[in-house]
């Protein structure tokens, strides 16, 4: 359905009202292959929300090891911060997640 979605879809990476992409919805919990998908069609992958989260910091705060090396791979940048002046890795110690 993603697919068939992004074939037919002018924007593949819209914001919705709180300023979340479509690939910061399927970092947290989507598959790879729907962030793959997104990715090949050239969304942003450092896009950031209206409180300044991008993709990776929600695959981060989700505990999604395989997402978080994914977008790290791809070079997304491991160094923003947030609102909050926080990045992924303060995250990380915050959640005690061990992901990074």
């Amino acid at each position: 359905m993603v697919k068939l979605l992004l074939e037919v879809c002018a924007d593949p990476d819209p914001k919705d009202h709180d300023g979340r992409t479509t690939l910061s919805w399927a970092a947290s919990p989507g598959p790879e292959i729907v962030i793959r998908l997104l990715l090949d069609h050239g969304v942003d992958p450092d896009r950031k929300d209206e409180q300044g989260q991008t993709p990776l910091l929600w695959a981060v705060l989700d505990g999604r090891a395989t997402t978080v090396k994914l977008l790290l791979d791809i070079g997304v940048d491991l160094n923003f911060k947030d609102q909050h002046g926080r990045t992924p890795l303060s995250w990380v110690v915050y959640y005690r997640r061990d992901v990074v």
